[in-house]
C-alpha cells in the first residue's frame, strides 16, 4: 500500500496551529480546545495516519474557553489512527481505533486545502451548536522536540 501522487503533499508531520468551530447562522467562532490547542497529525508514505488534538475547553460547545472570564470545563483529548485516502479536495481517515465513539472504526472525512506549509482541514461539526470545525496545521520541518518547544 502506498499513496497516490496527489496524496504525497500530505505526507509528513503537522503541528496544530488552531482549532475553531463556527456557527454561520450566528456568525460566531468558538475555540473548543481553548486559545492554545496542541496537536500532531502524521501522514506516512505507505498510507497510514495518526491524529491527536488536546486542549482545555468545553465539550458541550456552549462556552468558548478562549474568551476572557470563561470557565474552563476540563482537559480534552481526541485521537485516532488508521489509513487514509485522498480524493480531490477530500481526505478520508479510515480509523482502526479512536478515543471517542465518533472516530473509533469510522470513516472521518475532511476537506483539504494546502497552502505551502499550511494544511487546513474542514469538517461538519459533531456538536449541534456549530456548523463546521476548521483545523489549521503547520508542517513540522525540524525535529519534533524542537517543534513542541515553541
Amino acid at each position: 500500500m502506498g499513496v497516490a501522487a496527489g496524496e504525497a503533499i500530505l505526507v509528513g508531520t503537522w503541528r496544530l496551529v488552531s482549532y475553531i468551530a463556527t456557527d454561520t447562522s450566528q456568525q460566531c467562532v468558538a475555540h473548543p480546545l481553548g486559545a492554545a490547542p496542541r496537536g500532531l497529525l502524521i501522514y506516512t508514505a505507505d498510507g497510514h495516519m495518526s491524529a491527536q488534538v488536546a486542549g482545555v475547553g468545553s465539550r458541550t460547545g456552549l462556552k468558548d474557553p478562549a474568551e476572557p472570564g470563561t470557565s474552563l470545563d476540563r482537559p480534552l483529548y481526541v485521537g485516532y489512527g488508521g489509513i487514509y485516502e485522498q480524493h480531490g479536495d477530500q481526505v478520508i481517515h479510515r480509523t482502526v481505533l479512536g478515543s471517542l465513539p465518533e472516530v473509533d472504526r469510522a470513516d472521518v472525512t475532511r476537506t483539504v486545502e494546502v497552502k505551502g506549509d499550511t494544511l487546513i482541514l474542514r469538517a461538519p461539526s459533531a456538536v449541534r451548536e456549530w456548523d463546521e470545525v476548521v483545523l489549521t496545521w503547520r508542517r513540522v520541518r525540524e525535529t519534533l522536540l524542537a517543534a513542541t518547544a515553541t
